[in-house]
């Protein structure tokens, strides 16, 4: 697959080779001025999430965010995959006023991982893919903020660089590189201090160097939150 803005590629290719990347919840603090911070975690599509974020300035917001996905290949026919990550970034945010109000932000984060997907037909392994991996995205997203909630939009860019292990792609045997347009809605249900946060999605790729597969191509996700 060398370039597809279809989803429909996306579910053929999941179902004929190796899975190669879990896609994370967007991180997406919506922070409202010096010294905020935010932490949440999310469970769902994307395994286990946590996410911090921290206002070290009225504008400028350090980010952390750490994944674990599991899903075992305990079928004759099926896809398998292990994903560890974590990322740090940074970001500028604007909020007009604390309470009320819209929050918006631009964020840059880089970090990465380890994969280890695979593919099984007939109770015989077809294809895998593990080895480290390297993951840059850049987000945007805007909210507004009521008293007991929130609705927000947001929109990421992530870029996948794969650094596969010798003898473990066993059909393709080569690094990939992958672009992912990734959309979301995020709704908050509660005060700032304790709240339920709910995110819906799609990661879509756009870009990649070879064939490969998603293990899901939806982000959803539930977890609890806290702004302090």
């Amino acid at each position: 697959m060398k370039t597809s803005g279809l989803l429909i590629l996306t579910l053929l290719g999941s179902a004929a080779c190796a899975p190669v990347y879990a896609p994370a919840a967007l991180n997406v603090p919506m922070l409202n001025g010096l010294h905020d911070a935010h932490v949440n975690a999310q469970y769902g599509n994307e395994g286990l999430q946590l996410n911090g974020a921290y206002a070290a300035t009225n504008h400028l917001a350090l980010r952390v965010s750490a994944q674990r996905y599991e899903k075992l290949n305990d079928s004759s026919a099926g896809t398998g995959l292990r994903q560890v990550m974590g990322t740090v970034g940074a970001g500028y945010f604007w909020a007009p006023r604390i309470g009320h109000g819209s929050r918006s932000s631009l964020n840059f984060d880089l970090g990465g991982g380890h994969v280890d997907g695979t593919f099984n037909v007939g109770g015989s392994e077809i294809d895998r893919a593990r080895g480290p991996f390297l993951r840059a995205a850049a987000q945007v997203d805007t909210a507004y903020q009521f008293d007991y909630f929130a609705i927000g939009l947001a929109g990421r860019v992530t870029y996948l660089s794969q650094f596969y292990e010798p003898g473990t792609t066993l059909v393709h045997g080569v690094a990939g590189h992958y672009v992912f347009a990734e959309p979301a809605i995020v709704v908050r249900a509660g005060p700032p201090a304790f709240h339920v946060e709910g995110q819906l999605g799609l990661s879509i790729p756009f870009v990649a160097s070879n064939w490969f597969g998603l293990i899901n191509p939806f982000i959803a996700s539930v977890g609890l939150g806290s702004n302090f």
